[in-house]
């Protein structure tokens, strides 16, 4: 450090600064499953149903997708195709953990 300041040795050392976007970040912070088969109910994830009667349910029958979840929200997770595809098809809602009343 030759008596310099770590503030001072750090950005001399620090070369190229890599960002990216906020929505990038939410997606790269999320939980992945491993892929979990489409059945007529839904999908079935960590002990919980999800998408239970949701219209996508119907084209992914028997098919194989990932669900991606935010740890500190599981009453929903999002559905994305298998890779090498890795598109997202919808959301899905937790059916047990469904809040009380209508839902959209």
């Amino acid at each position: 450090m030759e008596m310099q300041p770590p503030r001072l040795v750090y950005a001399a050392n620090l070369g190229e600064i890599r960002t990216t976007t906020k929505e990038a970040l939410g997606i790269l912070l999320q939980i992945t499953s491993r892929p979990v088969k489409v059945g007529r109910n839904g999908v079935v994830w960590d002990g919980r149903q999800y998408g239970r009667g949701e219209p996508w349910i119907k084209s992914w029958w028997g098919k194989y997708v990932q669900l991606r979840a935010d740890d500190q929200d599981v009453t929903q997770v999002e559905v994305w195709s298998a890779p090498p595809e890795n598109a997202q098809i919808a959301t899905a809602r937790a059916v047990e953990l469904a809040s009380w009343g209508p839902m959209d």
